[in-house]
């Protein structure tokens, strides 16, 4: 039996998450929080061997946004790098144009989650990227699109 390769995928967001997606189209998710040690935690139960590669998406401050909202957005993305560096993992800084295009994404502005959420739902029925009164959880369709990106661009 050949052996499960997965990619990880992290929208950075304060409302983002991290997504894991197996070689076996499994799925897993850990919603961004800010316990550093829990985040760690969850990505240490995947082996550095065992990630064909991770990746955080290429993003930057957000003209309009206030200055603690984009330092907080900074923050997250330096920690996100930090961890998957540290625990050993290939990473990939990816633009959300650059999976956007991949996975068909014709939308601007800001009914880009909604597609991104249809697109995501088509290819991973059973994802949970839906709180269960049917509001989007953004982070996971994000993280989701970005690892199936990966998916694709590493063979998975």
């Amino acid at each position: 039996m050949p052996k499960r390769a997965y990619v990880i995928a992290a929208d950075p967001g304060a409302k983002g998450a991290i997504c894991s997606l197996g070689s076996d189209k499994s799925i897993a998710f850990i919603d961004y929080t800010e316990n550093t040690l829990e985040l760690a935690e969850w990505l240490k139960s995947y082996s550095p061997g065992d990630v064909k590669m991770a990746a955080v998406e290429d993003v930057h401050s957000i003209f309009g946004m206030s200055a603690k909202s984009n330092f907080t957005f900074g923050k997250n993305t330096g920690i996100l790098h930090g961890l998957l560096r540290g625990l050993g993992y290939s990473l990939d800084l990816i633009q959300p144009k650059t999976w956007q295009k991949a996975i068909g994404v014709k939308t601007k502005g800001k009914d880009i989650k909604k597609e991104v959420a249809s697109i995501i739902t088509r290819l991973y029925p059973s994802c949970e990227i839906y709180t269960s009164r049917k509001h989007l959880l953004d982070g996971r369709s994000d993280a989701l699109a970005l690892a199936h990106y990966l998916s694709i661009k590493y063979s998975l």
